[in-house]
């Protein structure tokens, strides 16, 4: 064997995590035979389809009572914005064209108004 084929043997060695390559073969054919072991004993069922009804679930909520949406919003939110980062999602401008839409799309009439109250701290805390 030249110096070169054992300076690129080594260079190979060093980036391959495996340093022998021989060395996986045999617990991979082990594997290969567990599994032909295992696929033996399961029974083999021939011809079988299973086919998924797509409408299942939206015939099975047919029957459902559907709440009303609550909507909870008041025009002092309009007031939070982030100081230090004026790009931040919670900006005024999203929230006040979220709510037009929604206005322009009759949502809102269709909606159940929740009181307002300040949120506490806790749950202030899951957001900031």
């Amino acid at each position: 064997m030249s110096k070169s084929q054992k300076k690129l043997e080594a260079r190979v060695a060093r980036k391959s995590p495996r340093i022998n390559q021989f060395q996986e073969v045999a617990p991979l054919e082990s594997r290969g035979k567990q599994n032909q072991n295992l696929q033996k004993s399961k029974p083999q069922r021939k011809n079988e389809m299973f086919i998924e009804d797509v409408y299942e679930k939206s015939q099975s909520a047919k029957d459902m009572i559907r709440g009303s949406t609550g909507l909870v919003y008041d025009t002092r939110m309009v007031k939070h914005r982030c100081l230090w980062y004026p790009a931040h999602l919670e900006c005024p401008d999203r929230f006040m064209k979220t709510l037009d839409r929604c206005e322009e799309l009759g949502l809102v009439k269709r909606c159940q108004p929740v009181d307002v109250r300040e949120a506490t701290e806790t749950e202030l805390l899951t957001c900031h």
